[in-house]
């Protein structure tokens, strides 16, 4: 999620415009789920007009081809539309998962889908793969490497930290940045650095849970948030 915001205020090509919808366990409700889709469509731009009313009927089950108008309207926008659906994990009805199957096999052009969340989207995914209409980031492209760890300790945070130190953080962590952030925080101002990082990297099973527990409650309100 932080990728993406950053990705859109700083990389977005001109021109592009974004929806985005945040997804719960409640949108696996067809008339719901793309409810909000179309709302957060029509939202970005005026061009992107149609009656949705007719899909929201509680009285019979989704049709795909109730989609055509999002579909015909986006493709008549004079501009390219990414549409972020984060927490997709969320998504586990098979009706929703047809719907954006059926979503893809018709998307427009000028359309790009980006699905976020903690496991695979419910899309196609070997199908879009082999077609080479898919970009897959994981958890492990998003891991910080060895080099950049040691970069962020010393330029980021002014910590000098050895890199058998940054290594043995790097692995316990498994990457991950807030992990890593967490652990700098708590080595600042410590007079050994070295029996914080041997406890850590060496008795806490559960990284999370300690860094929750230990680190961040301990600190104040703002670096909290």
């Amino acid at each position: 999620t932080t990728l993406l915001v950053e990705w859109i205020s700083n990389c977005l090509p001109r021109g592009w415009r974004t929806a985005w919808v945040s997804l719960d366990e409640l949108d696996n409700e067809p008339e719901r789920f793309w409810a909000y889709i179309f709302s957060a469509c029509q939202q970005v731009n005026s061009k992107i007009n149609f009656d949705f009313q007719p899909v929201l009927r509680a009285d019979a089950p989704l049709s795909m081809t109730q989609l055509n108008p999002l579909i015909n309207a986006v493709a008549q926008a004079p501009f390219r539309l990414c549409l972020v659906l984060d927490d997709c994990h969320c998504l586990e009805s098979e009706i929703v998962q047809r719907s954006l199957a059926y979503l893809i096999d018709h998307q427009p052009r000028n359309l790009h889908l980006i699905f976020a969340g903690r496991t695979e989207a419910p899309v196609p995914v070997t199908r879009l793969l082999a077609k080479k209409q898919l970009v897959k980031i994981t958890a492990d492209d998003l891991a910080f490497t060895l080099p950049e760890a040691q970069l962020f300790f010393e330029k980021i945070c002014g910590l000098e930290v050895a890199p058998g130190q940054v290594e043995a953080l790097e692995n316990a962590t498994e990457g991950w940045i807030a992990g890593l952030q967490m652990a700098a925080i708590s080595m600042q101002g410590l007079p050994d650095a070295n029996r914080f990082i041997e406890s850590f990297t060496g008795s806490h099973r559960f990284v999370l849970d300690y860094l929750l527990e230990e680190v961040l409650k301990g600190q104040p309100e703002e670096v909290q948030t």
